[in-house]
């Protein structure tokens, strides 16, 4: 079978927030031809400066913040054991802005016109979970 190829001319993208990061961080050339925001953009989304406690909360749970890696020593932890933590410390995580994929603020981007030069359909989906509330 071949490998899944995309063409430009007819690829549409469909969701939420994560079309929105799409479009506030492909300005030039982006390689979708229109974007359906069903539900959700990110533009509404602050993250001021990154708060990374929730992080190293975890990390200092899981006893590697003092580590040389930290990273490395969190993706060795039992995935039980950082489940445990994150819902009895409720710990939260948010999208980190790193400014390529993620803006730190897309409204701003939106707001100067520097976005996917693309048609865009918005929407939201009425009592989406209504069914589990009812």
């Amino acid at each position: 079978m071949p490998p899944v190829t995309f063409r430009r001319s007819v690829l549409t993208l469909l969701t939420s927030s994560s079309v929105d990061e799409l479009i506030t961080t492909y300005p030039v050339d982006p390689p979708f031809r229109g974007a359906i925001l069903q539900s959700g953009q990110t533009s509404f989304y602050v993250n001021l400066d990154n708060d990374p406690a929730s992080w190293n909360t975890l990390a200092s749970a899981l006893n590697c913040s003092t580590s040389t890696d930290v990273l490395a020593c969190v993706r060795a932890a039992d995935v039980l054991t950082i489940k445990s933590i994150v819902e009895h410390l409720a710990l939260s995580f948010g999208p980190h802005s790193d400014n390529v994929t993620q803006l730190q603020f897309p409204e701003l981007a939106r707001a100067t016109g520097n976005i996917a030069k693309v048609p865009i359909m918005t929407g939201i989906t009425g009592l989406r979970f209504g069914v589990c509330t009812t």
